[in-house]
């Protein structure tokens, strides 16, 4: 099962994933941030902190959240990745789609300019 919590300051919404990003819980989790983001939230920041397993899936969910953002002229920022994702990321040739950060405070950072 994986949850989200969400904090919102100023103009950006933080999303902290935990559990596994996967066939069963991603569509549910990319409905609910694009809802966000279609209602106005388009500055968003992913906490990967506490995300122990990434599939297929969520590169794909990460891949429609980025272009999604993009199109609305907003931002996504990605922060907390551990070095499996990152990897996952870097293979699969992803990882120049997304502005990476170490943690939640760079992140509001990047999408506070």
């Amino acid at each position: 099962m994986t949850n989200f919590r969400e904090t919102v300051r100023g103009d950006c919404l933080v999303i902290e994933l935990e559990g596994k990003l996967d066939a069963s819980t991603t569509p549910e989790i990319l409905a609910r941030l694009l809802e966000k983001i279609h209602s106005g939230q388009k500055y968003l920041a992913l906490d990967f902190g506490a995300v122990s397993y990434m599939a297929s899936s969520g590169l794909r969910m990460l891949l429609v959240l980025a272009a999604t953002t993009s199109e609305l002229e907003g931002r996504l920022v990605l922060c907390g990745l551990d070095k499996t994702i990152l990897d996952t990321l870097d293979v699969v040739g992803f990882l120049p789609n997304f502005q990476v950060v170490a943690d939640r405070d760079a992140a509001l950072a990047c999408l506070e300019k």
